[in-house]
């Protein structure tokens, strides 16, 4: 028996879309809301990247960006991992680097300043800067 085209299911992959991180699509993607769960994580970046502020960093987050992920001696794809609080509660919380790769420079490279497909100013980042954490947190 033959399947005419009509039938044939159409196994094209859908053209690729920009990246589409919390801090692009107003969402933090958070992956466990209930403030019951032992586990939680969102998508957040140093504030000066944030396109969304819905997904700003907290306090202990901005503190770890600045004096050790954005520190040049800081080692590159190297989290850091403390006890910290979280909304009142102790947790195990570790933030995650990402860096900018090449495809992310469509939307987030050069020439600073000018309008990326998503309607933002793009922040002139080079291939291999820091672009956003991945915050984990555990509960205690």
């Amino acid at each position: 028996m033959t399947i005419g085209p009509a039938r044939q299911k159409d196994r094209r992959k859908p053209p690729r879309q920009p990246a589409t991180g919390g801090a692009e699509t107003g969402q933090s993607r958070h992956f466990a809301p209930r403030k019951s769960d032992p586990f939680g994580s969102h998508i957040t970046a140093p504030p000066q990247l944030v396109r969304n502020p819905k997904v700003q960093p907290d306090e202990w987050e901005l503190d770890v960006i600045q004096t050790r992920l954005m520190s040049s001696s800081w080692p590159k794809d190297q989290s850091y991992t403390a006890m910290a609080a979280k909304s009142g509660v102790q947790a195990l919380r570790t933030p995650i680097p990402e860096y900018y790769g090449p495809s992310c420079l469509t939307c987030h490279g050069s020439p600073q300043g000018e309008i990326d497909i998503t309607g933002f100013p793009k922040e002139g980042a080079r291939e291999g800067d820091l672009g956003g954490i991945i915050s984990i947190t555990l509960y205690r």
